[in-house]
């Protein structure tokens, strides 16, 4: 069975909504009665659910970086040690 054969579009609405409450594909895949292989395929593709998918976790993973920012700039010795590796993640 391929993605298409699921019917993926009938679950978009609520991938995306999973996906903005930081829940991992695994458990998308089982709250939607998907195989996980299948899931995962389709999110590393270009159609434009996985697109979606993506930049929506990129836009969550973007807030958890700027809330530990300011976190950190608080004295918080967590969120400093998140910043710290955000600055190595940067470096080429």
């Amino acid at each position: 069975m391929t993605h298409t054969e699921i019917d993926l579009p009938d679950y978009s609405e609520r991938i995306l909504e999973l996906a903005r409450n930081l829940t991992p594909p695994a458990d998308i895949a089982i709250l939607l009665g998907i195989p996980l292989r299948e899931l995962r395929e389709a999110l590393d593709s270009e159609m434009p659910l996985a697109v979606e998918y993506r930049r929506i976790r990129a836009e969550k993973r973007l807030e958890a970086r700027r809330q530990n920012i300011e976190l950190a700039k608080a004295g918080s010795p967590t969120a400093l040690e998140a910043v710290e590796r955000y600055n190595q993640e940067c470096d080429y």
